[in-house]
């Protein structure tokens, strides 16, 4: 038995056999989805989406409260009640929508891209630029728009890219979605103990790294200014920068409409070897995170409210006294 993961009736821990059975579940339905989801027309199967999206925002009201509150501290008295419900919802619908592009992403090749994601020349041409000095670049894009194309946007653009990826807790869908992610070509990388070693020596050799930048970590990383408050978040990002000497650039994606695409090159965030380390890092980390926020401010239905880990959330250790 796992200790600490009660059944959905409440009365006791959770077996082997209950997890295994929840976690085929899981993968079959997503499975299934993934299929629909291929096979019909683009627009249809947003449309599908669209339905799944309504009935667990409004019918099953999957976590909209939390997302309602988290936009409200946010932004205050400056949306009223009719804007706080409207971004919650968007917010909600984007991601169901990101999952028919992530389910459809081997078929996302040169031209559909052309066809359908705005304003990519900044990238390449600054790709272009990086392949000059024989090193890559990381690329830094929050959970915003079709999050999960922003890498395969520039792998089809000719730039070699590879992720860094946490595993689900469920290893069947964990497995899915990497089939799905790297349905591309693009390298995945298992975050571990030997991830940054990794990923600082392919950064070294021109590749780009793409990351979401944007969660809490769960132990003392770097503290920055983000969103009216105080967010701990992931160090690796300007530890990697700084040891492999490459920029790191901010790319905000956007979606419009259904079934358009837009990027933004927001800004380039370069190390600064003449500083101290960890005030460099803190630096870094801070101008990508206060990019972020003004995307986030400009269109607050294009970003993941949902999260399961809140980004403002403070370590337990800060209310607690635990360690981690």
């Amino acid at each position: 038995m796992r200790e600490g993961v009660t059944n959905k009736a409440g009365v006791g821990p959770v077996t082997k056999c209950e997890m295994k059975a929840r976690h085929v579940a899981e993968y079959l339905a997503l499975r299934s989805v993934a299929a629909v989801f291929r096979i019909l027309p683009y627009r249809a199967a947003l449309a599908v989406a669209w339905c799944l999206a309504w009935i667990g925002h409004h019918v099953v009201r999957y976590r909209v409260e939390t997302a309602r509150l988290r936009i409200r501290s946010v932004f205050g008295d400056s949306l009223d009640a009719r804007g706080v419900r409207r971004v919650a919802w968007l917010s909600w619908r984007n991601f169901v929508f990101g999952a028919v592009d992530l389910a459809r992403v081997a078929a996302a090749d040169r031209a559909w891209i052309e066809a359908r994601v705005e304003n990519t020349g900044p990238f390449e041409e600054t790709a272009n630029a990086l392949k000059e000095t024989g090193k890559g670049a990381i690329l830094a894009s929050p959970h915003m728009g079709a999050w999960d194309l922003a890498g395969v946007v520039l792998q089809r653009l000719g730039v070699p890219i590879f992720f860094i990826a946490a595993p689900q807790k469920n290893p069947l869908v964990d497995r899915f979605l990497g089939e799905l992610r790297g349905a591309t070509g693009v390298a995945l990388i298992a975050r571990g103990s030997a991830a940054m070693r990794t990923a600082i020596e392919r950064l070294r050799g021109g590749q780009w790294m793409a990351m979401l930048p944007d969660v809490r970590a769960p132990a003392e990383g770097v503290s920055v200014r983000f969103l009216g408050g105080a967010a701990n978040v992931y160090r690796g990002m300007a530890v990697a920068a700084r040891r492999a000497d490459v920029p790191i650039v901010v790319g905000i994606a956007v979606r419009r409409g259904w079934a358009r695409h837009a990027w933004r090159l927001a800004r380039v965030v370069r190390p600064d070897h003449s500083a101290p380390l960890e005030e460099d890092i803190r630096r870094m980390t801070q101008e990508v995170f206060d990019e972020i926020e003004k995307a986030i401010r400009d269109a607050p239905d294009q970003w993941f409210w949902y999260n399961k880990r809140w980004i403002l959330d403070p370590l337990p250790s800060s209310t607690s006294g635990a360690n981690g």
